[in-house]
């Protein structure tokens, strides 16, 4: 190949190729595009791709690439599209990097990159796309990530990263995407990150986020997914989330809000998931305007005090998949009309005081059901023969 030195375009993605990536790849110096994505391709990244100054794309995800990422990729300065996710990549992001400025998205997720978030990356002026997650990244989150006014998807999760969210990133007003979830983020949110109108989802969860849930998300009219699980938020779930209807995906759970499950959450009826699982919620029962949630796969309601029968209506909310109503108080017998859920997955009721009784027998009929937890329920007689079907 390396003799067709006036090859423009070259795409071998989605095979099977094994070994190194060969450096007789440089001398194709026409070449604009390079795609060698979905392979089993082994070895380094040979820095001699950093001479072919003509790249447009380089995509060499998907495969079982190691080392470090060659710092003479800083070189490819018409680069527009990087992809090195999903490999086995380690060392520091080269702050060469910060050299292509003509690079519209970059991906290095889901390697193993060690070491701080160059502040030379927010000189990528026309950026669109930074995927920085899934690695072992530390430190701050650089507030020049601001400066791209183009980018529209950031994501930092999964990585070590440390000390407060930047104010700055509030004025990246093309936002759509911003997941910082699964790292050590502390303190409040900065009220800064209510100028992303367009913000469609925002994940800060499982960090040590804390205060009350912010008031600023009000402005996020676009927001279908709004996750802040695990983290150390306070105070009473607000009544105006019941007005952001455009969410898909509202998870709260496993912090330390208190008061009761505003109603207003019954007009959220574009909901898919509802999580708000662990939280020292006030007593009381699962409100009956949920019963609007008809598009809902996943309800999450595991410890937080809930009291009074659960309630047949559940039977109709026909999409669910998973039911958690474990670890609270809830009484009476568990309802018939639960049969009704015929897609349902995953049903945990274990450890509430219900009715004491036999275990019912059209639990057989839920033929998806892959997790049943009945645990300390006060259920007696035998384990129905209709379990087996």
């Amino acid at each position: 190949l390396s003799d067709l030195t006036n090859l423009e375009y070259l795409d071998l993605n989605y095979n099977q190729l094994t070994g190194p990536i060969p450096t007789e790849l440089a001398n194709l110096s026409a070449l604009q595009y390079l795609n060698l994505n979905a392979n089993q391709l082994t070895g380094t990244i040979p820095p001699e791709l950093g001479g072919m100054t003509n790249l447009l794309t380089l995509c060499l995800a998907y495969n079982q690439l190691a080392g470090p990422i060659p710092t003479e990729l800083g070189n490819l300065t018409n680069l527009q599209d990087l992809y090195l996710g999903s490999n086995k990549l380690t060392g520091p992001i080269p702050t060469q990097l910060g050299n292509l400025a003509n690079l519209v998205e970059l991906y290095l997720g889901q390697n193993q990159l060690t070491g701080p978030i160059p502040a030379e990356l927010g000189n990528m002026a026309s950026l669109q796309t930074l995927h920085l997650g899934y690695n072992q990244l530390t430190g701050s989150i650089p507030p020049e990530l601001a400066n791209p006014p183009a980018l529209q998807y950031l994501n930092l999760y999964v990585n070590q990263l440390t000390g407060t969210i930047p104010p700055e990133l509030g004025g990246l007003t093309n936002l759509q995407s911003l997941y910082l979830d699964y790292n050590q983020l502390v303190g409040p949110t900065p009220p800064e990150l209510g100028n992303l109108v367009n913000l469609l989802d925002l994940s800060l969860g499982y960090n040590q986020l804390g205060g009350t849930i912010p008031t600023w998300l009000q402005g996020l009219a676009q927001l279908q997914t709004l996750q802040l699980n695990n983290d150390q938020f306070d105070g009473p779930i607000p009544t105006w989330l019941g007005t952001m209807t455009s969410l898909q995906q509202l998870q709260l759970g496993l912090n330390q809000l208190t008061g009761p499950i505003p109603t207003e959450l019954g007009n959220l009826t574009n909901l898919v998931q509802l999580s708000l699982n662990n939280n020292p919620l006030t007593a009381g029962p699962i409100p009956t305007e949920f019963a609007n949630l008809t598009k809902l796969e996943y309800l999450g309601l595991n410890s937080d005090q809930l009291t009074g029968p659960i309630p047949a209506w559940l039977g109709s909310l026909a999409k669910l998949k998973w039911l958690w109503l474990g670890q609270n108080q809830l009484t009476g017998p568990i309802p018939p009309e639960l049969s009704n859920l015929t897609e349902l997955r995953d049903l945990r009721l274990s450890n509430n005081p219900l009715d004491a009784g036999p275990i019912p027998t059209w639990l057989g009929s839920l033929t998806q059901l892959q997790t049943l937890e009945l645990i300390d329920d006060q259920l007696t007689g035998p384990i129905p023969a209709d379990l087996a079907s």
